[in-house]
């Protein structure tokens, strides 16, 4: 092409593998003189096929709830791993297609004979889009040595259309027992949880019990009934929960979470239970868990160092306006400073909150704390005659699941 100064040509060359080549051009004139040779272009042919073969040993699903070797995966960029019979040659690559269509180039471990591919983007996927995976070994001039045997998988990233709802947390053990009210204490560390679910579940589905984001287990379900239960096959710790049910799928997608149910375990409690006629309720232990039930209920705190932050009472039904809190001062609840929320349920963050000018002498104050379920939980602090937080002399006692407005608390 003159205009374009190139040129072309497609030699009819021998194609025995192994032969090289070594090509110049020169120009001819109409007498058959030749111009000065070119730069010489060296190749060699090489039809032969790599020997070494590639197996699949795994597509490994690395996110959400169910994780491993998956045939139904959520994971959009699974690592797929497996072996070679021998270690590649320079200029030999593992090739992974799906189907006939190429994904990328495995890393290959020569030492090991094993290799591993993780896509850089996320596979196409719609609901139940299926992968036919498999390896072989190319060399430089892009042969194909024999496919290994494929590796099918189906992708599912959408969430389960069922949904879950929790209609009772049960206490099983102890003196109290029945279905725990929201923000509840208790002392059964194996609690028996029941509710319903929206339909019945399809295969491979199944209903997953959750504290926070930790999964506590899976539920029994009556798929006729549409109902379930489920008990910890181990012992829960103490502490606050908030506890929601969801269903999953065989590819570990979560349907919607429940509505949460808040409570609060602990074994290590003092009970003080009053009856349904009016009682006097002195807190004399660590750790005690009052609960006056009916009649106008006073709750005593006489020695304020017997519920500290580090074993502070809980009262559970304190009715504000009818119900008695008796300290060993009186404070009005214009005296009661109402402040904001404490960082957390520790001597430090409890000081940054109640100074010397927020916490005065013989006074109190009320305050809240978000626990990580995400319930938010209130507590008064009486102070024991110096202005500031003292933790090893005042009393800090929480008040769960209490009516009226906290705004018109005081002590008697």
């Amino acid at each position: 092409n003159n205009t374009a100064k190139t040129w072309s040509y497609t030699p009819s060359l021998p194609r025995t593998s192994g032969t090289s080549y070594s090509i110049s051009a020169r120009v001819a004139d109409a007498a058959g003189n030749l111009g000065s040779a070119s730069t010489s272009f060296s190749f060699s042919i090489d039809t032969s096929a790599p020997a070494v073969t590639a197996a699949i040993t795994a597509v490994n699903d690395n996110v959400g709830l169910i994780q491993g070797n998956l045939a139904v995966s959520d994971d959009t960029t699974p690592t797929i791993t497996g072996t070679i019979s021998a270690a590649l040659v320079s200029g030999e690559s593992l090739r992974i297609s799906n189907g006939a269509t190429f994904l990328g180039l495995a890393t290959v471990d020569n030492d090991t004979l094993t290799w591993a591919y993780t896509p850089t983007t996320a596979l196409p996927n719609t609901s139940g889009t299926s992968y036919t995976i498999s390896a072989r070994v190319a060399d430089a001039a892009g042969n194909l040595g024999n496919v290994s045997a494929t590796r099918a998988f189906t992708l599912d990233t959408s969430a389960p259309s069922t949904t879950a709802a929790i209609t009772a947390v049960n206490d099983n053990v102890g003196l109290i027992q029945g279905i725990l009210a929201d923000d509840a204490f208790t002392d059964d560390t194996t609690p028996t949880f029941t509710g319903t679910i929206s339909a019945a579940l399809a295969s491979g589905e199944s209903l997953r019990i959750f504290n926070g984001t930790t999964l506590l287990g899976s539920a029994s379900v009556n798929n006729t009934a549409k109902t379930w239960s489920f008990t910890p096959s181990t012992p829960l710790s103490n502490g606050f929960y908030g506890v929601s049910a969801r269903v999953s799928d065989v590819a570990g997608n979560l349907g919607a979470a429940s509505p949460v149910q808040r409570f609060s375990i602990d074994s290590t409690a003092n009970l003080l239970i009053g009856t349904a006629t009016a009682n006097t309720l002195t807190a004399t232990n660590a750790k005690d868990i009052i609960t006056g039930l009916g009649g106008v209920d006073t709750f005593k705190f006489t020695a304020l160092t017997s519920s500290t932050l580090a074993i502070f009472d809980r009262i559970t039904d304190f009715s504000i306006g009818t119900d008695i809190l008796d300290g060993p001062d009186t404070i009005t609840s214009a005296e009661i400073n109402k402040l904001g929320l404490a960082a957390s349920l520790d001597d430090s963050s409890i000081s940054t909150l109640l100074t010397s000018s927020t916490f005065l002498a013989n006074k109190a104050a009320t305050f809240s704390y978000a626990d990580p379920s995400g319930a938010s939980r209130s507590f008064i602090a009486l102070n024991d005659g110096f202005a500031g937080y003292s933790t090893g002399n005042d009393a800090i006692i929480e008040i769960t699941g209490y009516t009226g407005l906290l705004a018109n608390l005081f002590v008697s």
